[in-house]
């Protein structure tokens, strides 16, 4: 039963996530919520009993993919002509409350870990040979069976990174958005500075 309601409160974190992944106009907070729908994942491969894809899941997409994903953001200063005011105001009580939730956390964790007995019972032995490994097993599936969709999936990312390249690549004296839309706002309040002195003359 617990564990039935742990899937179901995921779930709909996991799509919410992902609705907001898609809806948001921020490509920061796009990439954040993609974060929180990659770690759903990862704890649904824990109840699967899968914890190399669990930790496979974190660490590759969670951290390393993300880390591209907001270095390419900051590259391309998506969204950085809209931040005119600071966004986090509201935000910050928030903040404060969740962090003062993750150290009772951390507490209570140290507290039941400090609990435990000395002498743990050994864990179960695997299964002998290379049928028990589940590397083995992950790594036979991904080369034997699911070998051209990993090969799509590498040529994909291969074609997001050129992608990436050719949109961050910018001539020398080429002047950004941002310098555009300062330079039009700028002559246009110039033009109607003259007709202003003009109409007064």
């Amino acid at each position: 039963m617990p564990q039935t309601v742990g899937f179901w409160i995921l779930a709909v974190v996991s799509v919410a996530s992902a609705l907001m992944v898609v809806m948001n106009h921020n490509p920061v907070r796009c990439a954040l919520y993609l974060i929180v729908n990659f770690v759903c994942l990862a704890i649904f491969y824990l109840m699967l009993s899968a914890q190399l894809l669990a930790a496979l899941q974190v660490l590759v997409y969670a951290g390393a993919i993300m880390v591209l994903f907001l270095f390419v953001i900051m590259l391309l200063n998506l969204g950085g002509e809209q931040v005119l005011h600071d966004p986090l105001v509201a935000q910050r009580p928030l903040g404060l409350l969740f962090g003062a939730a993750l150290l009772a956390f951390l507490g209570n964790a140290i507290s039941w870990a400090s609990n435990l007995p000395a002498h743990m019972p050994p864990p179960p032995e695997p299964l002998a040979g290379p049928e028990g490994d589940p590397v083995f097993q992950i790594g036979q599936l991904l080369f034997t069976r699911y070998v051209y969709p990993f090969e799509v999936t590498s040529l994909l990312l291969l074609v997001g990174i050129i992608g990436t390249i050719l949109l961050a690549k910018r001539r020398v004296g080429e002047p950004s958005a941002v310098s555009d839309q300062l330079s039009a706002g700028q002559a246009i309040s110039d033009q109607r500075s003259a007709r202003t002195a003009g109409a007064e003359s």
